[in-house]
């Protein structure tokens, strides 16, 4: 399994991580994702393209649903694990 601590070159996996354990904000990942769409192209690999496009269509889908964040970030980890990708969950605070 991909470890997200292990880096990318484009920085998908260290700004996935950061929202998926409440860094960021949905709207802030996504404008990420939009603004970096290109470099993601260029650069990343196909494991990363596959990621990205995967996660920008669960936005999508969410966008549509109307359910909330929580769903949203459960969906996206998933995705990620289905993917071979192991995101750092941070542990929550009392």
């Amino acid at each position: 399994m991909r470890a997200a601590r292990e880096g990318s070159s484009i920085g998908l996996l260290e700004h996935l991580a950061e929202f998926v354990n409440r860094g960021i904000s949905p709207a802030q990942f996504q404008r990420w994702l939009v603004e970096n769409e290109a470099i993601i192209e260029d650069r990343g690999d196909d494991h990363e393209l596959e990621l990205a496009w995967t996660i920008e269509n669960r936005f999508y889908d969410w966008h549509a649903s109307g359910l909330g964040n929580d769903a949203l970030i459960e969906a996206v980890t998933e995705d990620a694990a289905e993917l071979g990708y192991a995101l750092p969950i941070a542990q929550s605070r009392p």
